[in-house]
């Protein structure tokens, strides 16, 4: 049980969550380090093969919604790193929590303002939440 790496993983995704509100830019070192936590959370799975061809079918879906303007590129860039740290069976459940997560925050700042805005969704928010749980998920099971 590595549930350990939850703990810095918690902070880097707080910071790069407030980093998005504040200036609507996710850090690429914060995101690194997730990428690097991920990596290192690897070692203790056994579906490594299964875990990094499915990263990188997630990277090329997501990187054709950046490509179409749907998606940040440091959004895309997070999806990808967490994905990289959770279970295969645990990634598509993952995707649509995003997905949820994001639509009613969308919904909630529609209500409050009348319009999504120019500036689009600080889209860090649902996909750190969604990605702490199922990657702490991923962690209590090896």
């Amino acid at each position: 049980m590595n549930l350990w790496f939850s703990i810095p993983l918690s902070i880097l995704l707080t910071l790069i969550v407030k980093e998005d509100f504040e200036i609507r830019k996710a850090s690429n070192r914060y995101i690194f380090f997730v990428f690097v936590l991920s990596i290192v959370s690897l070692t203790s799975s056994d579906e490594l093969t299964t875990q990094v061809i499915l990263t990188a079918a997630v990277f090329l879906i997501f990187f054709y919604l950046w490509m179409i303007s749907v998606i940040g590129a440091g959004d895309v860039k997070l999806i990808t790193s967490l994905t990289l740290g959770i279970k295969p069976e645990l990634v598509l459940l993952y995707l649509v929590v995003i997905g949820l997560l994001g639509g009613l925050q969308a919904l909630c700042i529609w209500l409050n303002t009348g319009s999504i805005g120019e500036r689009g969704l600080p889209f860090t928010l649902p996909i750190s939440l969604s990605g702490f749980v199922f990657y702490s998920l991923t962690q209590l099971t090896y």
